[in-house]
């Protein structure tokens, strides 16, 4: 007897213990598609999809399993998980691997969802990760500044006397330049020029992290910010360029390497993104944290190590952003030759149901999932080379690590599709979303009424209102 079972896109049982380590499932959750009224639809717990089985945690690079481990609380492991793959994709320089013909860096974006007081507090756990990297750079900006203000002492000494010398024998002097505003965590509520400024003077290496989404939310609204476009951009590494007119400056970055990680409640989301038909839906992976109606033991002593425990942890993340910021040339990463087969096995079958049952619009989202996969893969390897001891040119991913990144993202994909429903329902009437959404409904209530003994004629008739489409029902029963 098969046991926890999962619904694929299909509607058919998938066992864990027999389904391959490729295998991407889709659970639609049970949004009433025909309600088309404004309100702002939610994430329920009877949406909820599961969480990452404990096959995804014994199969961690140890420095990243260690963190895992520390928590006393399942939802507190799997936000950190979640929120630690984006925070460490910032501090991995230097790392890039080749994919669709360019070398991209392993930066991720990710997004948390939960309600008030629902346990993303375990993300600051995760920034913490990264926090003796911007207190590294903040203290060389700190030393920068002040050889900036004793170089500017002397300028100004040096300008006074060529000002002074009668006979012009003096060159002028060459004004110092600015120090650079050096940190690893940028706020998001800057302006656009403004952030595009701190990315350039960090070398085009920077990381967002907000616990409250509508911080960026509002910043994008702003007549200054508008920077939406900057984090399209930077995703994919395209060139992010800034004029200002007041000083005819001009900023550029060619290969900008941001990562984000945000969390907020759904109405914060939909603030940032009014729909999923926004370009930044797609760039993030998403987690939804499920609702624990118990109250917890807020006396809890085995928590009061966390502060001490994830310091000391991040002294051992900044070594591994140390060893690889010393880098003469970059770690080339990549999948084997089988892995690349299996890799685009999987991509390719998870396109073809979702168009069919999607429509054509979410063919970038799929594009973009095989892209962040890579990225997790990626984040994963160079964890477990650095545990190793070897830090090599060339990094090929081990299977453990492949696998694993395929188990995380099918997690995650199915979080996404969950917070893909639960956008309002578009108001144009006739859409094809809407007809979509419509068939994955009808699909569904065939599926169930199946379950329940009742024949394909019967069910033809029930949910299609004509006993002569039994076909289409017999063809979504079989799959």
């Amino acid at each position: 007897m098969r046991e926890n079972p999962q619904t694929s896109l299909f509607g058919q049982e998938q066992s864990k213990d027999t389904e391959p380590a490729g295998k991407i499932l889709v659970d639609i959750p049970p949004t009433d598609f025909n309600d088309k009224s404004e309100k702002t639809a939610t994430i329920t717990d009877a949406d909820h999809q599961k969480g990452f089985t404990a096959e995804v945690f014994d199969n961690l690079p140890p420095l990243l399993r260690e963190g895992c481990e520390i928590f006393v609380e399942d939802t507190e492991k799997e936000v950190f998980l979640v929120g630690a793959l984006g925070i460490v994709s910032g501090i991995l320089p230097n790392v890039a691997g080749y994919y669709a013909g360019n070398d991209i860096p392993p930066n991720l974006y990710v997004y948390v969802l939960g309600a008030y007081g629902q346990g993303k507090g375990s993300l600051k756990y995760a920034k913490k990760l990264a926090d003796p990297v911007h207190a590294h750079m903040k203290a060389e900006r700190e030393d920068r500044e002040k050889e900036y203000e004793a170089a500017t002492h002397e300028y100004d000494k040096k300008l006074k006397a060529f000002r002074q010398d009668k006979k012009g024998n003096a060159d002028p002097p060459e004004k110092p330049e600015s120090a650079p505003m050096l940190m690893h965590f940028i706020p998001a509520n800057s302006s656009k020029s403004g952030i595009t400024q701190l990315i350039e003077e960090n070398d085009g290496r920077a990381t967002i992290c907000e616990t409250e989404g509508d911080t960026l939310a509002d910043a994008l609204k702003q007549d200054y910010g508008g920077f939406s476009d900057t984090l399209r951009k930077a995703f994919h590494q395209e060139t992010v360029s800034l004029f200002r007119r007041t000083n005819k400056e001009y900023i550029e970055i060619e290969k900008p390497c941001l990562s984000v990680v945000l969390s907020s409640t759904f109405d914060q989301l939909t603030a940032l993104m009014p729909s999923p038909q926004n370009g930044l839906f797609s760039r993030f992976l998403y987690y939804v944290i499920k609702p624990d109606p118990a109250f917890k033991n807020v006396f809890d002593n085995r928590k009061k190590g966390y502060e001490a425990r994830f310091k000391a942890l991040g002294e051992r993340y900044f070594e591994m952003y140390q060893a690889l910021q010393s880098l003469s040339e970059p770690i080339e990463f990549s999948l084997n030759g089988d892995q690349q087969g299996e890799f685009l096995k999987v991509f390719q079958k998870s396109k073809d149901e979702l168009v069919e049952y999607m429509g054509q619009d979410i063919n970038g989202t799929v594009n973009r999932l095989g892209v962040i996969c890579f990225r997790v893969a990626m984040v994963l390897s160079v964890l477990r080379m650095f545990e190793d001891g070897a830090i090599e040119s060339e990094l090929v991913c081990t299977q453990a690590d492949f696998e694993n990144a395929l188990r995380i993202v099918e997690v995650l994909k199915n979080h996404a599709m969950k917070v893909y429903y639960s956008f309002p329902a578009p108001k144009t009437a006739n859409s094809n979303i809407d007809r979509t959404a419509e068939k994955l409904l009808e699909k569904e209530r065939c599926l169930t009424l199946h379950r329940q003994g009742h024949s394909v004629r019967t069910i033809a008739k029930m949910v299609l209102g004509d006993e002569r489409q039994k076909s289409t029902v017999h063809r979504w029963i079989k799959g």
